[in-house]
């Protein structure tokens, strides 16, 4: 997986992602996506909302220690992958369940039902 979340000062030429995430960040972090999930989401024409989906993490969640971003597979569902946020938050089990709610209601008013299913997100 690949940890997005960094305390150093990574250059934005590695990613196109990351000038668009690091100027609307709240953070002084700039997050870099991996070759696999850049060339998924360009795939399936979900970079913005990507970007958007990442920012609805760092703007709900304010204690994340870590945000590690791969793409995954449903082990449900044959040949069906999608963006998977691992999201490491260093708060109180309530309060991290009422903000998994608030993004939960977040992502489905902001990405569009179609691009929405090649999102997930876990919290540990």
């Amino acid at each position: 997986m690949n940890n997005i979340l960094s305390d150093t000062n990574t250059s934005v030429a590695e990613n196109p992602f990351s000038e668009k995430i690091a100027a609307a960040s709240p953070k002084p972090t700039v997050p870099i996506f991996s070759e696999e999930v850049n060339d998924f989401c360009i795939k399936h024409d979900i970079t913005k909302e990507c970007i958007r989906f990442y920012e609805l993490i760092t703007e709900t969640f304010k204690d994340i220690k870590a945000i590690e971003v791969d793409i995954s597979a449903d082990y449900e569902i044959e040949n069906y992958e999608h963006v998977s946020f691992i999201i490491d938050i260093d708060d109180e089990i309530d309060n991290i369940l009422r903000l998994e709610k608030e993004l939960m209601h977040k992502r489905i008013k902001e990405i569009e039902l179609n691009k929405l299913q090649y999102f997930t997100f876990n919290i540990k």
